[in-house]
């Protein structure tokens, strides 16, 4: 089965059989980090501050749609800078728990393995690897790989 990624959901409140609502509340419960925002000819500002509460991102009205460019692009630049910020915290999240693992006095090939493993965790489309040479240097002696 394949999936697609995407980044934005525009969506109207009006939905034939479904109400943007609704919509809103799976795509918070699914996908939270994805910016919604919606796109409506009669959103009275009761029903858009609803929405805003209930986790939209924005709303635009159909009359007003020179709005809709720039708000696309603004939620889009939160959201990144959003991950940017999540990415960074995980990362100082993994590097206390290294240094920590390294205080301790673990053996040399578990702080490596482990510092593989964090590299995976972190960037899901990269692996790490520690080659280990002889005393020589002539040849590896050992390799450590995420697990």
């Amino acid at each position: 089965m394949e999936t697609y990624e995407f980044d934005l959901i525009l969506a109207d409140y009006t939905l034939r059989g479904f109400d943007g609502i609704s919509a809103l509340k799976i795509a918070c419960y699914l996908r939270p980090d994805i910016p919604f925002i919606f796109v409506s000819g009669n959103l009275g500002e009761e029903l858009a501050i609803k929405t805003l509460k209930r986790g939209a991102t924005d709303y635009v009205l159909k009359q007003r749609l020179e709005r809709l460019v720039p708000s696309v692009q603004e939620a889009l630049f939160q959201a990144q800078e959003h991950r940017d910020r999540k990415r960074a915290e995980l990362l100082l999240i993994e590097q206390k728990r290294l240094l920590e693992l390294t205080a301790l006095g673990q053996i040399l090939d578990d702080c490596l393995l482990s510092v593989c493993d964090s590299v995976s965790r972190l960037n899901p489309n990269t692996r790490a690897c520690f080659l280990l040479t002889d005393a020589q240097r002539l040849s590896f002696a050992c390799s450590i790989t995420p697990r």
